[in-house]
């Protein structure tokens, strides 16, 4: 950005000398030299401090890896690579049989278990009744035993039933996951599966790669001195390489506190402090431009670009970072920043 001020400084002292005829001499060359050094490097630090700019921008997004819940044969793929899809839609299908199958005999084991059940209190209600009208010389000790034995069956097969039919949860859970939906809006970018491949709940195997629409973030990566003059809420303006002189108009959203190169981890090397890192602060924005709706499909996820933070010091200042902002984007028809 700095090589783009001297240019200009550069180019209004060509016209000035050519215009008013001003004739090239040892006190006008270095008059314009002195003038242009104290000038644009006054206007460089300061504007470079109260309304930063990165060069180093970045859109990130989150993939998520599809993985089946259940395994089986793949029946049919219900969408196309790299277009967009809403919560719900159908992802692919696997062959339900044997699932439904699973539901099916668990539900007639539960019906089977209902009537064993129905069955064993029936049953615990006649020997009460027996032992009612039990002749008074029948043992008290043999009543007790009976009844004891009645309720444990009763208690044997209640809990069948409770375990048949977490069991049937469990295979109509099963069946449910047999359809693979989308879990929010996005689309998915990579397909490994084919009708009659058969498919694994192996995480490290997945079968699509899903990228969630509303993971998208803007982030920028400024100089830890220029942290001063970043807050949240400060307007803000970002251009991308992939959208030569194209300026979008945007809203600092959040400052994040941790620097990646200060983690340190557990592991079987010690901390190499020879090699210091200069670490930047990652700033995230989010583009309030209605306009950028036209061109949110043209842009490449993962694409760079640059950003500006427009501070409320020397808010005069902002018309000249503007100007640069545009020069620079301008300028990515013919030589990307990155």
């Amino acid at each position: 950005m700095d090589w783009l001020i001297t240019l200009s400084y550069l180019s209004i002292c060509v016209v000035i000398f050519r215009v008013f005829g001003i004739p090239f001499n040892r006190w006008t060359v270095p008059s314009a030299i002195v003038g242009g050094a104290i000038l644009v490097g006054s206007l460089t630090l300061l504007i470079n401090y109260t309304h930063p700019y990165s060069d180093s921008s970045k859109q990130y997004f989150v993939t998520i890896p599809i993985v089946p819940v259940v395994q089986g044969t793949v029946l049919s793929v219900d969408i196309t690579a790299n277009t967009h899809i809403n919560k719900g839609d159908i992802l692919f299908r696997i062959d339900p049989l044997p699932y439904q199958n699973k539901v099916a005999q668990l539900t007639a084991k539960i019906v089977i278990a209902k009537q064993q059940y129905l069955s064993a209190r029936e049953l615990s209600k006649e020997e009460l009744s027996k032992d009612e009208l039990s002749k008074p010389e029948l043992s008290e000790q043999k009543s007790k035993t009976e009844n004891v034995d009645n309720q444990e069956d009763i208690d044997i097969t209640k809990a069948t039933i409770d375990g048949l039919n977490a069991q049937l949860n469990e295979a109509t859970y099963n069946l449910r996951n047999t359809i693979v939906r989308a879990h929010s809006d996005g689309y998915v970018t990579q397909i490994s599966v084919f009708p009659g491949l058969r498919v694994v709940p192996i995480p490290l195997n997945p079968a699509m790669l899903f990228i969630q629409e509303s993971s998208f973030k803007y982030v920028s990566w400024y100089p830890q001195n220029k942290i001063l003059q970043i807050k949240a809420g400060y307007r803000a303006e970002l251009v991308f390489d992939a959208l030569p002189g194209k300026v979008f108009a945007a809203e600092v959203t959040k400052v994040l506190p941790n620097i990646a190169d200060g983690e340190m981890k557990a592991n079987a090397s010690l901390l190499d402090l020879t090699s210091p890192h200069v670490g930047k602060v990652p700033v995230v924005f989010e583009i309030k431009d209605l306009n950028f709706e036209q061109y949110r499909d043209l842009l490449p996820l993962g694409a760079y670009g640059q950003s500006a933070v427009y501070s409320e010091e020397f808010e005069e200042l902002t018309i000249i970072r503007k100007v640069l902002l545009r020069m620079s984007s301008w300028a990515s028809y013919v030589l990307p920043i990155h």
